[in-house]
């Protein structure tokens, strides 16, 4: 039997745009999405790019709070052999404090 976790990478990013690798998951999760939480202005946007390598995959929007999840499971060996990579971009000025939360599945078989 799978028993399904989900877990997340956190990071606190003074302002600014910020790239995080996706690159250092267990062999057996899968990443998900992402959640972004400014700190000052609940009406903040933030515009996300997925990267493998030197490739741009998908592009999104996301809204401070809200969850914002990826077109499809990415497999840890993907993220790990690709040097996966989130880019966020603050947008309508705003150039506070976040919070970048990264989701993942850790699936865990069970016996």
């Amino acid at each position: 039997m799978v028993a399904s976790t989900i877990g997340y990478k956190t990071k606190n990013i003074r302002s600014g745009a910020h790239e995080e690798t996706m690159s250092d998951l267990h062999d057996t999760a899968f990443w998900l999405g992402l959640r972004v939480l400014s700190v000052d202005d609940p009406d903040a946007r933030f515009a996300y790019e997925v990267w493998f390598d030197d490739f741009c995959s998908y592009t999104g929007v996301v809204e401070s709070g809200n969850c914002s999840f990826l077109p499809m499971l990415i497999p840890a060996a993907v993220s790990n052999a690709s040097n996966m990579a989130m880019k966020i971009t603050p947008l309508n000025s705003y150039n506070g404090p976040y919070q970048l939360r990264l989701l993942f599945d850790e699936a865990v078989v069970e016996e």
